[in-house]
């Protein structure tokens, strides 16, 4: 038996940065930050509205504070043209650089592949 035959190819996922409001982008996953302590940074006020105001109690019940790392999939149901959000945690707001952004992507990016 031949082990190529079983081969997958991974296709790596196609990742950008857009300004284009959270409502109006069309994309199977948008990266939405999140700062400590679950304050919404850019984009998440638009979303949480969308969503039916209702990810305040849903990172609250998952335990997601918006730390550096952190990273949780809130499935939109058909409400935006994400097939999912991703709150990706940033930490402090003061604390923000760009190795905090570098970072939050790449955990984004590793996320996309799952």
């Amino acid at each position: 038996m031949r082990l190529d035959a079983f081969r997958v190819r991974c296709v790596p996922p196609k990742l950008s940065l857009s300004v284009t409001s959270a409502d109006r982008v069309v994309v199977d996953l948008l990266a939405v930050p999140v700062y400590a302590e679950r304050k919404f940074g850019p984009g998440a006020d638009l979303v949480n509205k969308v969503l039916g105001r209702g990810l305040a109690e849903f990172m609250a019940e998952t335990d997601f504070n918006g730390n550096r790392g952190d990273v949780l999939a809130v499935p939109t149901q058909g409400k935006l043209g994400a097939k999912a959000v991703v709150l990706v945690g940033i930490g402090e707001r003061a604390k923000i650089d760009a190795d905090v952004l570098r970072r939050a992507a790449a955990t984004f990016a590793k996320l996309s592949l799952i």
